[in-house]
């Protein structure tokens, strides 16, 4: 009440003072903001017109009638005022930014973008206005860019602790941890490169999807290939690779190309057809990373007839799960003496276990649920029904499943747990069952198993 009785003697003083002022721009100014302050803002947007009309060149009140109009709801005439304050001045910042903003309002990404480009090229960009564009950037979907903006505000402040903390945030985001464990899997490091050393010959071009740091196209270079072609929808670690591939001097033979897969052309991107496809995008569920759609487009528009792949077959293998270490990991009974049970509704249909040392007990055989030919065009979604044998009496928690890579003729790789769970570039994928099962030793239990190509789902069958 205080602040509001103020504006209105500011007012009312202005007011007094309106004949001899009334073509002054910085007056109009002041009553604006007077009005502002009465919550009276038609009437502050009426001073501000005045205050452009008497002094059309000065962006300072277009940015504020600009922020009116925001306020009150008409973001497409607060764009109109902030384009003549930057034809006025293109150089300045901060319209530019509040234009962003209010077009990422009305829905129109690609000029949104545009014009944070514009920003964070300008000269006058500090460390502060490249984090608020980076953030932004975030907002309309463009992480590179964003990264690149912070980069910059790095540069602008160097050894800024909330910079650094949010160029992290930003690599973190698009580089997720898991690459580390996967570069760190000798096992499967191993498994490639033999397979690559029996399939490629000084004449072979290999194409690569899925560069990550490079590592299996570095492989597929030592082993004799001519060519190695890789590629990576994520532009950072794209650059990153091609600093690896530099730093092992194999730039000669290794193009990284920042693109995905399936936007690659032939005699643009790739000199000719490849000889050799060799990746490794599989998530922990195996169809995660959309390897039927990538490696079936390959086949037909990037690799020769016929040409090897690596690995040419992916399989999703499966078993029955129990355990006190399982069972706490997707529900709760009784804890400190309170009766917790109906949390159990959230028991999760689905669960990732980490890389950790967990026991967990077998309760049935493995199965091959599902198996993917890569030589063959993707199938359509299956279900199909599993028969377990339970090999144990006990509370079965549900179904486990992992990944199986089958390389070539001579080499299977696979994260196949063996009574705990083991480090591995993959998870196992635990499935668990509404409320455990308990099973009789010798049992039979059937399982529904479903792919829609992208994903996989088990259950207990009706």
């Amino acid at each position: 009440m205080i602040g509001a009785r103020r504006y209105q003697e500011a007012d009312a003083l202005l007011g007094q003072l309106a004949a001899v002022l009334a073509r002054e721009p910085e007056f109009h100014r002041l009553r604006a903001q007077a009005a502002k302050g009465m919550k009276e803002p038609l009437r502050a947007i009426e001073h501000l017109r005045a205050a452009i009309a008497a002094a059309p060149r000065v962006i300072r009140y277009r940015e504020d009638l600009a922020d009116l109009y925001r306020k009150t709801g008409r973001p497409a005439d607060a764009v109109a005022e902030l384009r003549q304050a930057l034809a006025l001045d293109p150089t300045a910042i901060k319209p530019r930014l509040g234009l962003a903003r209010l077009l990422r309002q009305l829905g129109d990404r690609p000029s949104a973008i545009a014009e944070l480009d514009r920003v964070v090229t300008a000269p006058g960009a500090d460390a502060d206005v490249l984090t608020e564009a980076a953030m932004l950037y975030v907002k309309l979907e463009a992480q590179s860019a964003a990264i690149r903006a912070m980069r910059k505000a790095a540069q602008a402040r160097p050894g800024d602790f909330d910079v650094q903390t949010w160029l992290r945030k930003l690599y973190t985001d698009q580089v997720k941890p898991w690459h580390f464990p996967m570069m760190n899997d000798r096992l499967r490091a191993e498994a490639y490169e033999q397979a690559l050393r029996r399939a490629v010959k000084p004449t072979t071009t290999v194409l690569e999807i899925g560069t990550g740091s490079g590592l299996l196209a570095m492989m597929a270079a030592r082993a004799g290939a001519r060519r190695v072609t890789t590629c990576e929808t994520i532009e950072v670690i794209a650059e990153a690779a091609s600093e690896i591939v530099r730093l092992n001097g194999l730039a000669d033979r290794i193009a990284v190309i920042a693109k995905p897969s399936t936007a690659l052309k032939v005699g643009i991107d790739l000199p000719e057809r490849a000889d050799l496809l060799v990746s490794e995008i599989l998530s922990d569920a195996v169809l995660g990373e959309d390897v039927l759609r990538s490696t079936a487009h390959a086949r037909a528009e990037l690799l020769k007839p016929g040409a090897p792949m690596i690995p040419y077959a992916v399989a999703a293998v499966a078993r029955l799960v129990g355990g006190r270490d399982l069972l706490e990991s997707t529900r709760v009974e009784t804890v400190a003496g309170f009766d917790l049970t109906p949390f159990n509704r959230f028991t999760p249909s689905v669960l990732a276990i980490k890389m950790d040392t967990r026991d967990f007990a077998d309760f049935s055989a493995d199965i091959e649920a599902f198996r993917f030919d890569l030589a063959q065009p993707p199938t359509a979604p299956e279900e199909t029904r599993l028969a377990f044998e339970a090999t144990r009496t006990g509370a079965c928690v549900g179904v486990l499943q992992w990944v199986r890579l089958y390389l070539d003729a001579e080499t299977i790789v696979e994260n196949r747990p063996e009574g705990r769970f083991t480090p591995s570039a993959w998870r196992s994928v635990l499935f668990p069952f509404p409320a455990p099962r308990s099973v009789r030793e010798g049992e039979r239990i059937m399982i529904r198993a479903k792919h829609n190509l992208i994903s996989l789902a088990f259950a207990e069958a009706p």
